[in-house]
């Protein structure tokens, strides 16, 4: 599988959270809501965008076995570039620090609910775009 570059990965968050309006998130054991690569909705967090599904697992998220086990170790990218070295090698021509960066503006500034507010999380897109010299297309009018 090839590498995916940072703008690629910018582009399937951008263009894929707009089309979705809203985060990813699953249900804790206890009750609260946590943001997920993929949700029993199919909705995709803004990595997860990125993630073929030849290189999906449900266990990026944790399974009925694991669940508890991933909410409680974090399955933050990092951890999981860890675990499945196919992933660090598709994400290998991206650095860690804007995967993160990327995985944070999903987890605090898409909305929860559609039909909410994108604003935010557009200025923070176009921001980090900036920052790191990559094509932002404002949304369509």
């Amino acid at each position: 599988m090839n590498k995916i570059t940072l703008q690629e990965v910018f582009d399937k968050m951008l263009f894929g959270l707009r089309a979705q309006g809203v985060k990813s998130e699953g249900q804790a054991p206890d009750g609260s809501f946590y943001c997920v690569y993929r949700n029993v909705n199919g909705y995709k967090c803004g990595i997860g965008q990125a993630i073929p599904d030849e290189l999906y697992r449900p266990e990026f998220d944790g399974t009925a076995d694991t669940l508890e086990e991933g909410v409680q170790l974090g399955t933050g990218i990092g951890t999981l570039m860890q675990k499945f070295p196919e992933l660090n090698e598709f994400f290998s021509g991206c650095s860690m620090h804007d995967l993160y960066e990327l995985q944070d503006i999903h987890d605090q500034f898409m909305p929860s609910e559609k039909g909410e507010s994108m604003i935010e999380f557009e200025y923070r897109m176009e921001q980090f775009a900036k920052e790191r010299n990559l094509i932002y297309t404002p949304p369509s009018a």
